[in-house]
């Protein structure tokens, strides 16, 4: 069994071959989410996980041009990024972009990897996955409880200023009524009584 991938080592292999996220996660049948955060070092994916995704990689090494070809335009559509923009985003002439989308150019590594970049990040904002969800969930979910303990501890704050005030009030009034017993004229015993 081959050892298992990094996410930086299977973005490397992903970009070889001219694969989108979104391409690579579809054939390994993992969200795109979770191979964008994998690829970026943010979470860690389960051994089946990985291996699923270079499966889908040495599958790939037969992926012909006439796919990613098909990929291209639409991947840019998904996101809801005009060509024009994309082409400003990227530094490139549209009419550069849209002969590469429709396969009958190629362009440099370098443009190709900021294409996507952007088209990953747009994919990100707009199309959350059920994993990143889950991760939002329970980030927020977190922050319910962390709210909830603060409050906890708020009100047990409160109710030990309370019981010491009460507390002291009652010593006080405890004091009060010693001193007054105190002072109060004393019955005579038996022994104090004349006889009689």
């Amino acid at each position: 069994m081959a050892p298992l991938m990094t996410g930086k080592e299977i973005r490397q292999a992903r970009l070889e071959r001219h694969m989108t996220q979104e391409f690579l996660a579809g054939n390994a049948g993992v969200h795109r989410s979770e191979l964008s955060l994998y690829e970026n070092g943010e979470i860690d994916l389960s051994p089946n996980k990985i291996e699923k995704l270079q499966g889908a990689l040495a599958r790939a090494k037969k992926h012909t041009d006439k796919d990613e070809k098909k990929v291209r335009k639409y991947y840019r559509q998904i996101v809801g990024i005009t060509q024009q923009s994309l082409a400003q985003q990227v530094s490139i002439d549209p009419a550069i972009l849209s002969k590469w989308e429709n396969g009958k150019i190629e362009i440099s590594k370098e443009v190709y990897e900021r294409i996507y970049n952007i088209l990953n990040a747009a994919y990100d904002r707009t199309n959350k996955s059920d994993a990143l969800w889950q991760l939002e969930l329970k980030s927020d979910w977190a922050k319910l409880l962390e709210r909830r303990v603060e409050n906890l501890k708020r009100q047990l704050q409160n109710a030990q200023e309370t019981m010491t005030a009460v507390f002291d009030s009652c010593q006080a009034e405890i004091s009060s009524l010693e001193a007054q017993l105190k002072n109060l004229p004393q019955k005579p015993t038996l022994e104090e009584r004349p006889d009689e």
